[in-house]
């Protein structure tokens, strides 16, 4: 389709319709000048005037339209980029523009139907079906990305956007929990385009979740390495040593967050929380009081404030920090826990079950809270079948975890069934060698089992694991003196 001269002049058209033309054509001209002079207001203006004299209307719309979009006159310039459609359907140009506002907009059903009429014209466009695979990512049209992405690995060539490909994909897969498949696709993105940084924090992500913790070090190291103050990379390293029971490299790293971030709270949380685990409680006090002076403390400020007074055994003040703490965040799991222990320090029990059992509807995965709140009712001697059930659903989550096993061996203790008791104890020992507490129910269940040499034996492990237990020194000579 053709517009301008010839179309008038093929036409046979009058003068008048001749100096139209002229005009509109002038009009037109004038807003490509004040286009490049960056006067966008005056070039809006003229180029609405050429399109009343009927100036070729297609490439003006769309040229009005992209000086509503720098406007930011949104609405405006999706009409205008319907008009350039309306008046050529071939041209992809106003479809890409009507979709990127559709899906700026949220109109996502809208900008999906532009792009995949963009595609129907050109199906080789790479352009729009990156950006249907960008939009189908967003609506969690997650196997319908995946399928495009892919598509698109075997038709690219250039090897920046293949990076880009394999890092858009490794990120879908990673949402649709296929780890195993996102972890190569991540790998080769940086393989390829050793810059792109987000892949690092991704594959640092990602290993955590296949607990290959040295994998998940290393890959924040490398984007260290190459983005010193990435903040989220020191963060994440910090949380792996404190994991790793390296306090001091994740003080390290939290010191450097607050370095290069000293407003973001969240350093300084992490940094007393680091603290705080070993035992340095005035560093965690002078850290938080620190991120107080930030302004408004959040829900993890008074959460590590209620940590600090329960290591210095101030319950009450503890509990009122984490009452502060659920005000903002009353969902939060992790603080329901913590109020239920403290409401346990202070015997008031009926109300730790209370939050133990919130902790448990707002994260069914929480192994602590399944085995606190069961180990609870078997030492008042309650609830005994709902304390089994309680702990046994702590051991399927965990079950490695000595602390746990133990608890339902001395479950079954209280019910008497001294071969389970024996059997399950016995296991926790393999895993935490070296717990006062559980030698300690082991001794106690070999006493009453009839076999006190290895109830001895296990008391005094016990004692010289913890010398300051008062009780089971009162134990050994007893049974050192009576034989009872």
């Amino acid at each position: 389709m053709a517009y301008g001269l010839v179309f008038f002049s093929s036409t046979g058209l009058a003068a008048d319709a001749q100096k139209t033309f002229s005009r509109s054509l002038a009009h037109y001209t004038m807003g490509l000048v004040y286009d490049t002079e960056t006067k966008i207001d005056e070039a809006t203006r003229e180029y609405s005037k050429a399109l009343e004299y009927g100036y070729g209307q297609p490439h003006v719309h769309l040229r009005l339209g992209i000086d509503y979009l720098i406007l930011g006159e949104y609405q405006k310039a999706m009409e205008a980029f319907k008009n350039a459609k309306r008046f050529d359907l071939e041209d992809t140009r106003p479809r890409f523009l009507l979709a990127l506002l559709y899906a700026g907009s949220r109109k996502f059903e809208e900008a999906q139907k532009e792009y995949e009429d963009i595609i129907k014209l050109d199906p080789q466009s790479l352009q729009a079906l990156s950006s249907l695979a960008d939009l189908y990512a967003v609506r969690q049209r997650l196997k319908e990305a995946a399928s495009i992405y892919e598509e698109l690995l075997k038709q690219n060539k250039d090897k920046k956007q293949e990076a880009m490909l394999h890092f858009n994909l490794g990120l879908i897969y990673a949402k649709m929990e296929r780890v195993d498949d996102a972890i190569p696709h991540l790998e080769k993105s940086i393989k390829l385009e050793p810059g792109y940084l987000q892949a690092y924090l991704a594959l640092g992500v990602l290993y955590e979740t296949k607990k290959k913790i040295n994998e998940a070090i290393e890959k924040y190291k490398d984007l260290l390495g190459k983005d010193p103050k990435n903040k989220e990379a020191r963060r994440f390293l910090g949380r792996l040593y404190l994991g790793q029971r390296k306090p001091r490299e994740a003080i390290e790293q939290f010191e450097a967050v607050v370095r290069v971030a000293p407003l973001d709270i969240d350093g300084y949380v992490d940094l007393a929380a680091a603290y705080l685990d070993i035992g340095k409680i005035g560093d965690a006090r002078r850290v938080l009081a620190d991120a107080k002076k930030l302004g408004k403390p959040n829900a993890q400020v008074y959460l590590i404030e209620g940590l600090i007074c329960s290591e210095e055994k101030k319950y009450s003040e503890a509990l009122e920090a984490y009452k502060r703490a659920l005000a903002s965040e009353p969902d939060n799991a992790k603080i329901n826990f913590y109020t239920a222990v403290v409401y346990d320090k202070l015997g008031k029990k009926k109300d730790a079950a209370v939050y133990l059992k919130k902790t448990i509807a707002l994260d069914g995965k929480d192994a602590e809270a399944y085995n606190y709140l069961g180990y609870m009712y078997v030492e008042d001697g309650t609830n005994l079948d709902e304390a089994i059930g309680l702990i046994k659903k702590a051991v399927e989550l965990e079950p490695e975890n000595g602390a746990f096993i133990d608890s339902l061996g001395w479950a079954y203790f209280k019910r008497n069934w001294l071969e389970q008791a024996a059997a399950r104890i016995e296991e926790a020992v393999k895993f935490e060698p070296d717990d006062p507490t559980i030698h300690d129910h082991l001794g106690d269940v070999y006493f009453k089992q009839g076999l006190p040499d290895k109830a001895l034996a296990e008391w005094r492990k016990s004692l010289e694991l913890d010398p300051k237990q008062e009780k089971i020194k009162e134990k050994i000579n007893s049974y050192e003196k009576t034989g009872n």
